[in-house]
């Protein structure tokens, strides 16, 4: 980035080149599955993210919040 710091992602290496790196991350949430039939369900998740490096802080601003509507048919 402009300001030297990699993004999202990416760590700083001692060469001061980014490369990709795993992020461990938490989520707290809540899921609701509706049966319709018995081959077909309707769903929604509502999901809050937090890397875990900003749990250790207690610092829990830069999380995101997810929701998500889903359609299952089973067979």
């Amino acid at each position: 980035m402009a300001n030297g710091a990699c993004d999202v992602g990416l760590k700083c290496n001692s060469a001061r080149i980014c490369d990709v790196t795993t992020i461990g991350e938490m989520y707290l949430g809540l899921a609701v599955d509706l049966l319709v039939r018995r081959h077909l369900s309707f769903g929604a998740q509502f999901r809050y993210n937090v890397r875990f490096a900003e749990l250790k802080s207690l610092n829990l601003t830069p999380g995101y919040l997810l929701g998500t509507l889903r359609l299952t048919v089973r067979f």
